[in-house]
């Protein structure tokens, strides 16, 4: 099953064109190199899968919660070793595999711990919000329920700005809006979500 993929993605910059009708997959587990010329969009297409570009067509998709991490060309911190850098870069790949030895098999529980688990499965319900193709888990109900009784544009705004923590500037960038208008409409949401929880 792929994990993700590029469909037609195109990206230009000022109207020069870096990429153009890209498409690929990545299955789970898979490794793959990417070879090309200096210049050829090396680097643009690992800043579109991390999400600092937008594509200027096509779409990028990717399975729920995938998480993209990237090691920089250039190293931020000189006083970090290549190794410090890598291992923060793994940093939650290793705490995932912490929490995978303290799991226990679904069988191996006993009929109390199972009730246990059935009620909190109950309080745990999730509700997704799709955003610039990304599911947003939105995990409190009556937040929930607030956002969908916005209009889109207000709801999305707030799920950009709170949820997916872009600036302003990005969401503006993004609608193609001036900030001062986002601005606007991120107070007007989040004063009609008031109205609305209470």
């Amino acid at each position: 099953m792929a994990i993700l993929a590029l469909n037609k993605v195109s990206l230009a910059y000022q109207e020069r064109p870096v990429l153009e009708d890209c498409s690929f997959s990545l299955e789970a587990k898979s490794k793959c190199g990417l070879v090309g010329a200096n210049g050829a969009g090396k680097t643009s297409l690992f800043r579109l899968l991390c999400g600092q570009l937008k594509p200027t067509g096509g779409e990028i998709i990717t399975s729920r919660g995938l998480r993209v991490g990237q090691m920089e060309q250039e190293l931020k911190n000189h006083q970090n070793t290549i190794w410090q850098e890598l291992f923060a870069l793994f940093a939650p790949l290793h705490e995932l595999e912490k929490q995978q030895e303290r799991e226990v098999c679904f069988s191996d529980l006993t009929a109390e711990q199972k009730n246990k688990l059935s009620a909190y499965d109950d309080l745990l319900e999730i509700n997704y919000f799709q955003v610039m193709n990304t599911d947003v888990p939105v995990r409190d109900e009556d937040i929930s329920n607030a956002l969908k009784k916005l209009p889109e544009r207000k709801r999305m705004i707030i799920l950009m700005a709170f949820f997916l923590e872009m600036t302003e500037q990005e969401i503006a960038d993004y609608y193609h809006l001036v900030q001062s208008t986002v601005h606007y409409h991120k107070a007007e949401s989040l004063r009609m979500l008031k109205d609305i929880l209470e």
